[in-house]
């Protein structure tokens, strides 16, 4: 589970802001977005209501949740807006509203999300049990920097839009770091990325220590910043080297460096490396741009600097 989307009326706080104000602020669930929002977990808002009045009365919001959407369209419309920003799949979603049309409307719309009716008379039974849906061993780096990442990416496509292209990604000032370690976040790749994995195999730690402890394995790690931020560790290959024959096990790029050609770097690192190699690919129901990257492979003018390409 990687975010929340969570109504307002009724559930974030005890009244309704277009009849007269929001009433008394719901501060243990409240509390528990905030918690979750330290841990790396997404957190936007879909209401109806008119942006400027939320702006307007709790400004705060918008400086913790992101997106908020707010209209007066079925709330389904509204979380297809704010998974299309985050750029992640519905079943990795929570969704809360205390009215149970709404539920009903998110449910019928995406039979693989996660939903929830908000009960406001029962919270602490809410919050504990929401929480119970977000335990995770280890908080990384990557998780800190996901909201403020998904926000730059915003700005990123906006400026990307309206400038050359060619132009925009020698001004990008990108630079990966790579690395051959043997790291939980590489692991967590792995077992995380759905749309840019060559094959949508998952791996258990057993077997990551495993491979870890054998010679002629390799797992290379790429790190990502340019002039609108960091994005932290968002790219793995793990592979064996036999010979004159290396076989990659694992190639996986997180969501949210798409568009910014960071395959492409990957792919160089390996042919700078090995000079021949194939890989286990496997299409599945969500890996389909990695499988048309795999079948289409024309390097473009990438602009990352091979100064910029730093490994360590």
């Amino acid at each position: 589970m990687k975010a929340i989307i969570t109504d307002l009326d009724g559930t974030l706080w005890s009244g309704i802001l277009s009849e007269g104000g929001i009433g008394e602020f719901n501060h243990d669930y409240y509390l528990l977005l905030r918690e979750l929002l330290k841990e790396g977990i997404l957190v936007g808002v879909a209401t109806k209501n008119k942006y400027s009045d939320i702006s307007s009365t709790v400004p705060s919001l918008f400086d913790y949740f992101y997106p908020i959407v707010a209209n007066w369209d079925p709330k389904s419309l509204s979380v297809r807006k704010i998974i299309k920003v985050w750029n992640i799949q519905p079943e990795d979603v929570l969704f809360i509203d205390d009215n149970v049309l709404e539920v009903k409307d998110v449910q019928n719309n995406f039979p693989k999300m996660i939903t929830w009716l908000f009960d406001k008379d029962n919270i602490p039974y809410d919050v504990k049990n929401i929480r119970k849906l977000f335990l995770k061993k280890e908080i990384n780096t990557e998780d800190k920097l996901r909201m403020e990442s998904i926000k730059n990416g915003v700005r990123f496509n906006r400026e990307l839009g309206s400038s050359d292209p060619e132009e925009f990604f020698k001004n990008l000032e990108a630079k990966i770091t790579i690395r051959n370690e043997w790291t939980p976040r590489a692991l967590e790749l792995i077992n995380k990325t759905n749309q840019f994995s060559i094959n949508g195999k998952r791996m258990t730690e057993a077997t990551f220590n495993f491979l870890q402890e054998l010679d002629d394995t390799f797992c290379y790690t790429f790190e990502y910043a340019d002039k609108f931020g960091s994005l932290g560790v968002i790219g793995v290959i793990i592979g064996i080297a036999l010979g004159q024959k290396v076989r990659i096990f694992f190639f996986c790029l997180s969501c949210r460096a798409f568009g910014r050609r960071v395959e492409y770097a990957m792919l160089n690192h390996l042919q700078r490396e090995f000079h021949l190699f194939d890989w286990e690919e496997k299409q599945t129901e969500k890996n389909q741009m990695a499988i048309d990257f795999l079948n289409n492979i024309i390097i473009p003018k990438i602009y990352h600097n091979i100064d910029n390409l730093c490994t360590k």
